[in-house]
């Protein structure tokens, strides 16, 4: 359990200041837990509760989780060295969430490409070089005929203007046809988002982004 302790307050009332930097770090440790240990510690509750000065919790509480053990020191190091990813690291386990419709998870890995390769608008060499760099998985997994990022700018179009009918616009939902095509390029642009960020962004970091299944691109 990790807890969050502030001392001194007058009345069992948070400051809207103070509540600010507690929801930044209750967010960075769920991220920090989404990428290594559960997905879905986000959707799992958690308490606030008020304590005399010099008192101890008392909080009867029991959760069971499938997830693996790790020692403190083990979390507090992914915590501490996490940080500064700030929202790059919730887009990806995003992705991974069975909860979340997969257009939205589709966008989440989309997003974070952008922020990633995107400058002034434009895509930047790298992105150029991160697409040849998955080619050859790309085609082996027979998605597409067509290159890499024009499937990929092709699938954003498709989640990010779903159509009710041939003219209209609407947030309805893909079509069954194109939804197994999203799904499908989903799963592949889980794995080498990841193998990149850990190759990559993580390469001189004591932790790695856990990918929750099977894996064997080599990016670098």
């Amino acid at each position: 359990m990790a807890r969050i302790i502030i001392e001194g307050l007058k009345n069992k009332i948070v400051p809207n200041k103070i509540l600010q930097h507690i929801t930044i770090l209750k967010e960075h440790l769920l991220t920090a837990i989404n990428i290594h240990f559960d997905l879905y510690a986000r959707i799992r509750f958690h308490i606030h509760l008020f304590v005399n000065k010099g008192g101890k919790p008392d909080l009867d509480l029991l959760i069971k989780s499938d997830s693996k053990e790790v020692s403190v020191d083990g979390f507090s190091e992914i915590f501490n060295n996490s940080f500064d990813y700030g929202n790059e690291l919730k887009l990806i386990p995003d992705s991974q969430k069975s909860y979340i419709p997969i257009q939205f998870r589709f966008l989440s890995l989309y997003k974070w490409l952008e922020l990633e390769f995107k400058e002034k608008g434009k895509w930047n060499d790298y992105f150029v070089s991160f697409a040849k760099s998955v080619e050859n998985e790309f085609y082996k997994r027979e998605l597409s005929n067509k290159k890499f990022s024009n499937y990929l700018h092709e699938i954003r179009d498709k989640c990010a203007h779903i159509k009710s009918n041939n003219d209209i616009l609407g947030v309805t939902s893909l079509s069954y046809k194109d939804e197994e095509k999203v799904i499908e390029f989903t799963k592949f642009l889980i794995i080498i988002c990841v193998e990149y960020f850990n190759q990559i962004k993580l390469k001189d970091k004591p932790f790695k982004m856990n990918y929750f299944g099977q894996h064997d691109i080599d990016l670098s």
